[in-house]
Formats: C-alpha cells, structure tokens, sequence
C-alpha cells in the first residue's frame, strides 16, 4: 500500500492563542516530504495556505482532496497510489512526520516521514 499526503482546503480551528489564523495555532507542513513505513516509501510535495493544504502531489499518485491542520495534528482524506479512498492523520513535530492511513477495502498502515 502506499497511500501518503492528501491534505486540502477547510476551514482554521480557533484557539485560546487569538484568531482563526494564528500562525502558532497550525503545524506548517508546505514542502516536499520523504516518507516510509508500511504505507511504502513516497516523495510528497505539499503546498499550504493558513491552516489548510491547498495541494499535494506524490510520486506514488497520492493525492489530496480535502483536510484539516489543527495544532501539530493533521487529518486527511482523499486517494492512495491505486485510486482507492484513503483516509490518513498523523501528528507533526517540525520536520518530522507520523501516522496511520486506511484505505478502503486495504487495511490500514503506518508512515513516518521527513521535510526535505
């Protein structure tokens, strides 16, 4: 399976930090990413705007269709290498990267990655 980033366009969670757009409410992912794990190896590149990433392509043929970035922590869902709909979260940690995806009808897997 190799299933990786799929982060798109959603709204800004507030906090108690200030505004909906508060640039220390979000993980900044925008980038390219290398990952690895049971989800397979991927090469990503991630464009963000505010809390949200507007568009991902991976050399694998993962790609985004919407998503959410809330503090260090991401979810996502849009369609793995195959096509099939994926759903995948993970945490961020400045360049570092981890999670799980599930892709339907295939199980679910980890990956780990790192900005590049």
């Amino acid at each position: 399976m190799r299933i990786l980033f799929c982060l798109a366009l959603l709204a800004c969670t507030t906090n108690n930090n200030g505004p909906a757009d508060d640039t220390a409410s979000f993980a900044h992912l925008a980038g390219r990413w290398t990952t690895s794990g049971t989800c397979g190896g991927d090469s990503c590149e991630i464009a963000q705007t505010g809390c949200a990433i507007t568009q991902v392509t991976c050399t694998s043929g993962a790609r985004s269709t919407t998503g959410e970035i809330d503090g260090d922590h991401f979810t996502y869902h849009g369609s793995g290498a195959t096509g099939a709909p994926a759903t995948c979260s993970g945490t961020n940690s400045g360049n570092m990267i981890s999670g799980t995806c599930t892709v339907d009808g295939g199980g679910t897997c980890s990956f780990s990655g790192q900005r590049q």
